[in-house]
């Protein structure tokens, strides 16, 4: 037999959680890495008819997906200067420098704040 009832009353189908069809991926996973991978991910726990197919077309009319895509990504164009600030410590910011040659202390980044 295919179906089954754990001891919970959850419904597997070959050893995976069955979710029926109106259930929304949406809910299962907030982000996902794209179809492929949501796909991967899911069929380890889950099965449902059109599984696949289910998958791929919830991927292909996220909006978040379709706006993050690279080729949907504007070049990067030349640095322009920023403005001086009047007041010190107005505007502060600060990033990470990684992949610099490990110190004694097995350190390879440092953390940069300029104001």
């Amino acid at each position: 037999m295919d179906f089954g009832l754990n001891s919970e009353g959850v419904l597997y189908f070959h050893g995976r959680i069955y979710i029926p069809n109106d259930t929304e991926l949406s809910n299962l996973y907030a982000m996902h890495l794209g179809g492929n991978k949501m796909y991967r991910d899911l069929c380890k726990l889950y099965w449902w008819p059109g599984l696949k197919n289910k998958v791929t077309g919830f991927v292909g009319k996220c909006l978040t997906c379709q706006q993050v895509k690279a080729e949907h990504q504007l070049p990067s164009g030349l640095l322009q200067p920023v403005k001086i600030p009047l007041w010190k410590w107005e505007r502060v910011t600060m990033d990470f420098v990684s992949g610099l040659p490990l110190t004694l202390a097995k350190k390879d980044l440092v953390w940069v704040i300029v104001d």
